[in-house]
């Protein structure tokens, strides 16, 4: 039950964001205005599994595939194989998208900021820049984002390894790179996030999953608070 209310996050996200510098020069944000995104966002449908836009596994290699069959089983087995997420450690790209736990959005022309409930993580998309040459490994990477037309398109990079993408086990390597495509469906209801997954060391070829969100204008982000091993 939702009884504990938290709406400091989005003071402080806004105080961020008035005073941040611009990302882009003012060209890169010519043209029709974008759809604008800013509210609370819902998983809608959410399952642990993640399967292909197509219904199906992803096309797994051969080490990847034994590691995510060791992965189901050992969750058949009552012993499931802990991950970052199961540690307090952040969930990583996509599988942040994809956690069922609300999220905000703040829109400005020179970033997007994503507020997550799940472990109050930040994500920040520049828009129009590029990324950095040399990036050390992160849980969230780097994101830049651009319109295409009504169309938010984030492209993520600089991805560690130590993330799983789904709660089933679905692995990826340090090369993972991420491509969301966001759109707005029936009239601002509804939020759709088609994700390509890219990475050569863990798949045979680039495939997609998409997740839907529900605006949720009811509710705020609550305090979050994760204890595993806190003995507190």
């Amino acid at each position: 039950m939702r009884t504990i209310r938290c709406g400091a996050l989005a003071a402080c996200a806004s105080a961020v964001l008035g005073g941040a510098a611009p990302f882009a020069p003012a060209a890169a944000f010519a043209g029709p205005a974008p759809p604008d995104l800013t509210g609370v966002w819902w998983t809608k449908g959410y399952q642990p599994m993640v399967k292909t836009v197509e219904g199906q596994l992803p096309p797994f290699l051969p080490a990847a595939a034994e590691a995510y069959r060791r992965s189901v089983q050992a969750q058949a087995d009552g012993k499931p194989i802990p991950d970052s997420s199961t540690q307090c450690l952040p969930h990583g790209i996509p599988r942040l998208m994809y956690a069922p736990y609300p999220i905000m959005i703040l829109q400005k022309p020179e970033q997007i900021t994503f507020i997550h409930e799940v472990n109050h993580l930040v994500r920040l998309i520049y828009m129009g820049e590029q990324h950095p040459a040399d990036l050390e490994p992160t849980y969230l990477g780097h994101s830049v984002g651009r319109w295409d037309g009504d169309v938010l398109v984030i492209d993520t990079v600089g991805l560690n390894d130590k993330t799983l993408i789904d709660r089933a086990g679905i692995p990826h390597s340090d090369a993972l790179h991420v491509i969301e495509r966001l759109r707005v469906l029936e009239g601002g209801k509804l939020l759709e996030d088609v994700i390509t997954v890219d990475d050569p060391k863990t798949f045979s070829r680039p495939w997609d999953m998409r997740i839907t969100f529900e605006r949720r204008d009811d509710i705020r982000l609550m305090e979050y608070v994760c204890a595993e091993n806190n003995r507190n």
